[in-house]
């Protein structure tokens, strides 16, 4: 029953999508533009424009790091069902780094380096995600040092190595693939 405070084309619009149809569908099934997010809702899932293993870069820094120093540019994380997990970070040059390990926490400590956004101190939680890694985050020490704190389900040996790539270097921190459950 429809009541006549209802504007009818609220209710046709309503019983429209409770059949299942699309009461704002573009004509001919095209789907509609969207201007300020061009590939939201498109069907083919959002493209990730940040920075990967394979490419990407974040905006250029306004000015070089201190003498002697390289600038930590952006963290990452991978993870998909089967394959290693990996949290990296990309940096404009090498860099000397440790690693400790204790228990279920890696310690990886980086140094002569210097964040280039203050945003990229924030913890990246990844529980949701495939694979050991729960959640991981930059912290500053003394003396131009950081260190990257990784926390893991469980404890797992990751592997650790510095690579190359166009104009930038990536610490990668590569942990296996958890078996299939």
């Amino acid at each position: 029953m429809i009541r006549a405070s209802f504007p009818v084309s609220v209710c046709v619009a309503s019983l429209l999508l409770a059949l299942g149809g699309n009461a704002g569908a573009a004509p001919d099934g095209q789907a509609k533009e969207n201007k300020k997010y061009p590939y939201l809702f498109q069907g083919k899932g959002l493209p990730y424009s940040g920075v990967t293993l394979r490419g990407g870069e974040p905006p250029p820094a306004p000015k070089p790091p201190g003498v002697g120093r390289q600038y930590i540019t952006w963290p990452g994380f991978r993870s998909d069902a089967g394959a290693p997990s990996e949290v990296f970070m990309q940096l404009t040059g090498p860099v000397t780094y440790k690693v400790k390990q204790r228990g279920t926490r890696v310690y990886v400590t980086i140094d002569k380096v210097q964040v280039y956004k203050r945003n990229n101190l924030r913890m990246v939680v990844t529980r949701h995600f495939p694979g050991p890694v729960t959640r991981f985050r930059l912290r500053r020490l003394k003396h131009h040092r950081y260190r990257l704190e990784i926390h893991l389900r469980q404890k797992v040996t990751p592997t650790v190595e510095l690579k190359a790539q166009d104009k930038y270097n990536y610490l990668v921190v590569t942990f296996p693939a958890s078996p299939a459950s």
